[in-house]
């Protein structure tokens, strides 16, 4: 599901024109921040 979600989004970002560098910079901040949220929810949980 991330790895689709991840696509839609750098297409999305293609076709407004966006760089590579911004896209790249963009997308690894999109996955830190969901690996980050998904961790502090783990470790509620307990």
């Amino acid at each position: 599901m991330g790895a689709i979600l991840i696509a839609l989004l750098q297409n999305f970002m293609l076709l407004n024109g966006l760089s590579a560098g911004l896209r790249m910079t963009i997308v690894g901040l999109l996955v830190v921040a969901s690996i980050s949220l998904f961790h502090i929810i783990q470790t509620r949980s307990r």
